[in-house]
């Protein structure tokens, strides 16, 4: 028996903004460093343009990479991002373990089973995260950097005095700035999503969890894809388009795990869970006949079976808003050159709405993917025949 625990994951949003406001806080003190030296650069600049030889083109490169790369020097000695890295990390693990280690005591009243060799793993997936956030991290000095010696090369000659020279370095540091603490607090976002994502994946199916149930965020933040996703069954094995929870940029949607109940021998407790069809097939909330009209709204999640004196069916889902998100359509109807889908024309449209909800402003239609096809066999019932 396949179910979903009743009680909700909740999505590590105190420890995304804490991410963020220290990286935050990281280029902040990068600058000031920048920020420091120019003074220092500037009459070194202004010294040596004075020059009875003055600079050729490579040797001004030459020379303001040397200036620059003092900077380098003097940043990466005394400012390093790894601890608030690493804290994230820590907090992030401790967030998936009590999630999950709470929603299983709900439903089984046990705790989850030891997996062998969980410590290794973790500490692996922490080195390979720390290492992708200090590249990110040292990508954004190494913009700072190349705009300061951008910025020394097409002013050193250009300025008519040090005054200028130093008011002109000093609006591009505070122009750096800016573009620095939005960059950073994307990082800061948008990492802690994915890690979030990543470790929900590792912690369900070390425990038997083969597939889990889309959940959103259900706020204006929300993707149209994924809002259509909310609810919806997938397997770890078999990722949607743009990936599982949290892979997307900045995405914030969870992926609830789904226990088989056979698998890992545990009894329920009453109350606790929603059971899921055995079969995999979805069933409808409502069966209308083709005569009556599709409504645009219906029931939050709710799926709407229209059905043809012909057999062939429309089933139409609802996103977390009630709006009508997605049709799957079994057949062509009637014009094959316009859907040349699958053996009998069967295909889908995913629809995208105004913020309103009112206006339709997109109807894409597409291929089913084997998920879709196994849960709307029913549908497709000449499959169901050979």
């Amino acid at each position: 028996m396949y179910i979903v625990p009743k009680q909700k994951w909740r999505y590590p949003m105190a420890i995304e903004r804490e991410y963020a406001k220290d990286l935050v806080h990281y280029v902040e003190a990068e600058m000031k460093i920048v920020e420091s030296f120019l003074p220092e650069i500037v009459e070194a600049v202004w010294r040596n343009r004075l020059q009875k030889d003055g600079f050729n083109d490579d040797g001004l490169g030459d020379w303001l990479g040397g200036l620059v790369k003092k900077v380098e020097n003097k940043i990466a000695k005394v400012l390093s991002p790894v601890k608030a890295i690493e804290k994230t990390f820590a907090k992030v693990a401790k967030h998936v373990k009590e999630q999950f280690g709470g929603i299983f005591k709900s439903v089984f009243g046990a705790k989850p089973k030891a997996v062998k060799g969980e410590a290794v793993k973790l500490e692996t997936m922490k080195n390979l995260w720390v290492n992708e956030n200090l590249d990110l991290i040292k990508s954004v000095d190494r913009n700072v950097l190349d705009s300061v010696r951008r910025t020394l090369t097409e002013k050193v000659v250009a300025a008519a005095d040090k005054n200028i020279l130093m008011s002109d370095l000093t609006a591009e540091i505070e122009r750096l700035t800016g573009v620095s603490r939005t960059r950073a607090a994307l990082i800061g976002a948008d990492q802690v999503g994915k890690l979030h994502g990543r470790l929900a994946e590792y912690k369900q199916k070390n425990q038997g969890c083969e597939r889990y149930r889309w959940a959103t965020m259900r706020d204006s933040r929300v993707r149209i894809k994924h809002r259509a996703r909310d609810g919806k069954i997938f397997s770890w094995d078999d990722p949607p388009d743009g990936g599982h929870p949290g892979q997307a940029i900045r995405c914030r949607c969870i992926a609830e795990p789904v226990f088989d109940t056979d698998k890992n021998l545990l009894s329920p407790q009453r109350n606790t869970f929603i059971k899921l069809p055995d079969d995999g097939i979805i069933k409808p909330d409502k069966i209308i006949s083709r005569n009556e009209s599709i409504p645009r709204m219906f029931k939050p999640h709710g799926i709407i079976d229209s059905v043809g004196e012909t057999g062939h069916i429309y089933r139409t889902f609802y996103g977390s808003d009630g709006i009508m998100v997605r049709q799957i359509h079994s057949d062509d109807h009637g014009n094959p050159k316009q859907h040349p889908y699958g053996e009998h024309g069967e295909h889908k449209h995913d629809y995208v709405w105004s913020k309103d909800g009112k206006k339709q402003i997109q109807r894409k239609v597409d291929e089913l993917n084997e998920q879709e096809r196994k849960e709307n066999g029913d549908l497709l019932w000449w499959q169901q025949k050979n």
